[in-house]
């Protein structure tokens, strides 16, 4: 246990360890050199590595502690789990906001006890297996509706009744089977798994129509490749039963450097700005992807929604690669923070938010059906 903390330790803040390294072997080069010249060079490359430990020290204290993200193994796990999580949003006497989440009501009640906060929300989420949650539905329907997305589709901050797939499912009259596949922090990678993995079959495999529903926000076009927070990142392919990487410019040295904090400070939003065209691309295609391998290896149709922070030109580019799409408007994402739309101090949708996408999705699908239907006549 001992040797596994100190190896944390050592992995956490690995780059002040070499940098302080470096200053202990240049100072000691500094008194075996006898010549001016070298003995300069030495005390000049300490000084380098001096103010590079500084800076890795002060910047351990402002920044999380990177990890490195893993696969999602439980993607192609057939045990089935289920349990309900209670999660507590709350804004403390800091003024830091920060979430909690428990898997037991006492665990939560004891938490509640202690600190001092002041509540933003505190919900109930019912789970399945470690990622989707529970939607009322009919399991034995015909029709079968899967929402993609991340927390925007799983309804984070708001309980079971109140989330997008919910709202869809009791305007169907909780007679199709419609499962909330949404995953907090992920993107269109984390999608594809889901599709190239068994999933679909062990929860929708009677369903003779299936329909999946992307909700597409404007922080996934990052999200695939974003090294810069802890646990956002959703960069692991599953395909064939392997996984892999997802490649792009200026990978390994991301992965090299990923453990300094001023690399992360400083230098990789500025990798991330040069491969913005290269995110944008990647999400394209892999939308693309979405929607061919649900036509392919589901016979189901592909909706997205698309929310206001995406920008003009990449609605263009989607609609230019003909996908269905539901562009929402503007008042969805409005920009205060107190409104009817945005939960308080959060950036996700509300209650009525969802409702009122719902109904809006619900309208768009039944309009094609009906377009379709008109069409074959």
């Amino acid at each position: 246990m001992e040797l596994e903390f100190l190896h944390q330790v050592i992995t956490d803040y690995l780059f002040v360890y070499i940098f302080s390294f470096g200053c202990l072997i240049f100072l000691a080069m500094s008194f075996y050199f006898k010549k001016r010249f070298l003995k300069n060079i030495c005390l000049v490359l300490f000084s380098v590595f001096s103010v590079l430990c500084f800076f890795e020290i002060v910047l351990a204290f402002q920044m999380d502690v990177f990890r490195y993200s893993d696969p999602d193994k439980e993607l192609a796990d057939e045990r089935e789990k289920f349990y309900i999580q209670h999660k507590i949003y709350i804004e403390e006497n800091d003024r830091q906001k920060k979430r909690y989440v428990f898997k037991e009501e006492a665990e939560k009640d004891l938490f509640l006890s202690k600190k001092q906060y002041n509540k933003i929300y505190d919900v109930n989420y019912s789970v399945f297996g470690t990622f989707f949650r529970y939607t009322k539905g009919n399991l034995f329907s015909k029709n079968a509706y899967i929402f993609l997305g991340c927390s925007f589709t799983f309804g984070e901050g708001l309980n079971d009744d109140q989330t997008l797939p919910y709202y869809f499912s009791k305007m169907m009259r909780f007679k199709s089977n419609v499962l909330n596949c949404g995953m907090i922090g992920r993107s269109t990678n984390f999608s594809l798994n889901i599709l190239n993995s068994n999933l679909i079959d062990r929860y929708a495999g009677r369903t003779k129509n299936k329909h999946f529903i992307y909700s597409l926000i404007s922080d996934q076009i990052m999200r695939n490749f974003n090294f810069i927070q802890y646990g956002r990142s959703d960069n692991w392919l599953y395909k064939d039963g392997k996984w892999t990487r997802a490649k792009q410019p200026f990978e390994m040295v991301q992965i090299i450097f990923a453990k300094s904090y001023i690399f992360r400070k400083i230098f990789l939003p500025l990798i991330d700005q040069s491969n913005e065209r290269f995110y944008e691309d990647y999400m394209i295609e892999s939308l693309k992807e979405i929607r061919s391998l649900a036509k392919s290896k589901y016979g189901a149709d592909f909706t997205i929604i698309v929310w206001p922070s995406i920008d003009v030109s990449f609605k263009k580019r989607l609609a230019s690669e003909k996908f269905d799409i539901i562009s929402l408007p503007d008042y969805f994402e409005p920009l205060e923070d107190e409104n009817q739309y945005k939960i308080p101090y959060d950036d996700h949708p509300t209650a009525k938010a969802n409702e009122e996408i719902a109904e809006l999705l619900y309208n768009h699908i039944n309009k094609n059906i009906a377009a379709e239907a008109d069409g074959d006549d």
